[in-house]
C-alpha cells in the first residue's frame, strides 16, 4: 500500500469500472420523508446554543463530483492520505479526512468486532466539535449488527447502501441519527475473507443534499483499498509487538546475559524465544485466572504501559469497552490498580 503505485492500480483497473456504472450500489433503505422544513432537532445532553445548526448551501460549501476528471482527481487527493506506513490508529483518522474528499461533508470510520459495530474516528472538517459530539455518542451506545440495523445487510453481496429519511428510519442508529442531524448517507462495508471488519458513514449533510450516485461508487472503491491498508497496518502493529515480545523475552533465555545494548538478532533468537513462549503458554495463566482471548490481549498491552485509548485503537474497541476489560481482569487478579495488575500477571507469566 506504498507509493504511487496503489494510486495508479486502482485508478486504472478500477475507475473505469466506476464510470461505466459497473460498480452497481444498492437500492436505497428509505422511507417516504416529506419535503417539508423540519424543525431543528437538539440531540440529549445538548443545548440548542451549542447544537450546530444545519447549513445553507453555498457554492463555497458545494463539493459535488462534476466530472470524470474530478472523479479521479478526488480519488487520488484521497489516496495520497493512505500513503506511507503509519500505525493502525492514524490510519483511520486519516481515512475518515480522505473521505471528505470525495464529494462528502463527513465521515465516520468504524471497526466490527464480533458482530459489534464499534465508532473509531469521525472527520467534520468543518465544525469538529460537532464530529467529536457525534464520535462521542456512537461510542457510548455500540451496537450489535444483529439484523436490527440497516448496517447489518452490508455484505459481499451488498457493500454499498444509501439510506434516506434517517431521523425517521426504524433500522438506524437512532441515538447517532439524532447526534448528527443526518437525513440520508451512505454505508460501505470494508471486507476482508468474505467477512467485514469495518464501515464507512459519509453525508453530505451541509450541502443539503443526499449523496449521489458517483460519490458512493468513488466511496466503495475508497473501501477497497482502505480494507488492504488497515490490513496491511494491523499485520505491521502485530509484527512490532511480537519483536518487542522477542527482544523482552531474550533476557530470560539460559546463557543470556542483561547485556542486551547491541539488540536482538530476530532469527539467531527466534527458535530459543519461540520454545520459551511455549513454555508460558504451558503453564496456562490465562487458563488458571479464566480469561477470555480478549482479557489476556488487553492485559498485555496494559503491562506494556498503553492508556486505554491507545489499547482501543490497537484492538478496534471502544474506551469504555477496554475499561471494562481492565476493571475485570483488576477484580480476577484482585489488584487494587493497573500497576498492581500489571505486577501480579508478570509474576504469574514469569512462574
Amino acid at each position: 500500500m506504498n507509493g504511487s503505485g496503489v494510486v495508479s492500480d486502482v485508478v486504472s483497473e478500477r475507475m473505469g469500472r466506476v464510470l461505466s456504472s459497473t460498480l452497481q450500489c444498492a437500492p436505497p433503505e428509505d422511507l417516504p420523508v416529506p419535503r417539508t422544513h423540519r424543525p431543528r432537532h437538539v440531540p440529549p445532553g445538548a443545548s440548542a446554543a451549542t447544537t450546530p445548526t444545519p447549513a445553507t448551501p453555498t457554492a463555497a460549501t458545494s463539493t459535488a463530483v462534476t466530472s470524470a476528471d474530478d472523479a479521479v482527481a478526488r480519488l487520488e487527493s484521497a489516496l495520497s492520505l493512505l500513503r506511507g506506513g503509519m500505525p493502525t490508529g492514524q490510519l483511520v483518522r486519516n481515512a475518515a479526512d480522505a473521505i471528505t474528499r470525495l464529494g462528502f461533508d463527513r465521515a465516520a470510520v468504524s471497526s466490527v468486532h464480533e458482530g459489534l459495530w464499534l465508532p473509531q474516528w469521525v472527520s467534520d472538517p468543518r465544525d469538529p466539535s460537532w464530529g467529536e459530539q457525534i464520535l462521542e455518542a456512537a461510542r457510548a451506545e455500540p451496537r450489535p449488527l444483529d439484523g436490527r440495523l440497516v448496517e447489518s445487510d452490508l455484505g459481499t453481496d451488498r457493500p454499498v447502501i444509501l439510506v434516506r429519511g434517517a431521523q425517521r428510519h426504524p433500522r438506524v442508529h437512532d441515538r447517532l441519527a439524532r447526534a448528527s442531524l443526518v437525513e440520508s448517507y451512505v454505508a460501505v462495508a470494508l471486507i476482508a475473507d468474505g467477512r467485514v471488519i469495518g464501515l464507512l458513514h459519509a453525508d453530505c449533510h451541509y450541502q443539503r443534499r443526499e449523496p449521489d450516485e458517483l460519490a458512493r461508487k468513488l466511496l466503495g472503491v475508497f473501501a477497497q483499498v482502505l480494507t488492504q491498508a488497515i490490513l496491511r497496518s494491523t499485520t505491521t502493529d502485530h509484527l512490532a509487538h511480537i519483536e518487542s515480545e522477542l527482544t523482552r523475552l531474550s533476557g530470560s533465555l539460559p546463557g543470556r546475559g542483561p547485556d542486551t545494548s547491541h539488540g536482538i538478532s530476530l532469527r539467531a533468537h527466534a527458535h530459543a524465544a519461540g520454545d520459551h513462549i511455549q513454555r508460558l503458554r504451558s503453564a496456562s495463566p490465562a487458563s488458571r485466572y479464566r480469561l477470555t482471548k480478549r482479557q489476556v490481549e488487553v492485559l498485555e498491552l496494559v503491562a506494556e504501559g498503553h492508556t486505554n485509548a491507545v489499547i482501543g485503537t490497537r484492538l478496534y474497541i471502544t474506551q469504555d469497552t477496554v475499561k471494562s476489560h481492565v476493571k475485570m481482569l483488576l477484580r480476577k487478579f484482585g489488584a487494587a490498580n493497573r500497576a498492581e495488575l500489571v505486577s501480579r500477571w508478570l509474576n504469574v507469566v514469569n512462574q
